[in-house]
């Protein structure tokens, strides 16, 4: 949609301004039990629907798009990857019923996202904990402050450390 970077709070601004019924875009399942992620699938249907689908239309930039249609896409993109998220929320909850939400990392910035996270905690009684928009950063960049902060408080570990991922609530 030729957004700066970073692109995401670029796109819930053009969302805002667009129709997120125009332009159906696919939403990542990945299985009926898994909670993983993934959204190539939504970023090359967005990627055809401005340049067009490689064989079969011809070829066009963003630059031949409308501002309103920039926006109906940025909308429908937006409406398909929350409505992923969500789905993977909800199942999370359905198999680790919890009374606390946490979401950090940039994406917890996407209004949409919020707005759908606060109308699932209200419905579910749940406490919902997502961090001011000043610290919904990139990831990298809150792992990073996490490290310094660690590191100051002279906590470090030898190059052996071993990850141990963590699901549930």
């Amino acid at each position: 949609l030729g957004l700066p970077y970073p692109g995401g709070p670029r796109l819930d601004d053009l969302a805002s301004r667009g129709r997120d019924d125009v332009h159906a875009f696919p939403i990542s399942r990945l299985g009926k039990d898994s909670l993983d992620f993934s959204f190539s699938g939504l970023k090359t249907a967005m990627l055809y629907a401005v340049q067009g689908v490689p064989g079969r239309d011809e070829p066009r930039t963003v630059a031949d798009l409308t501002e309103d249609r920039r926006a109906d896409l940025a909308a429908g993109f937006q409406r398909a990857a929350v409505e992923a998220l969500m789905l993977k929320v909800k199942r999370a909850f359905d198999r680790h019923p919890c009374s606390t939400l946490i979401v950090g990392g940039g994406v917890s910035a996407n209004s949409r996202l919020r707005d759908a996270l606060a109308s699932f905690a209200s419905a579910k009684g749940v406490d919902l904990y997502l961090p001011p928009m000043t610290y919904c950063v990139d990831n990298a960049a809150m792992i990073a402050g996490l490290g310094h902060a660690l590191l100051d408080a002279g906590r470090v570990a030898d190059l052996t450390l071993t990850p141990v991922p963590t699901t549930g609530c």
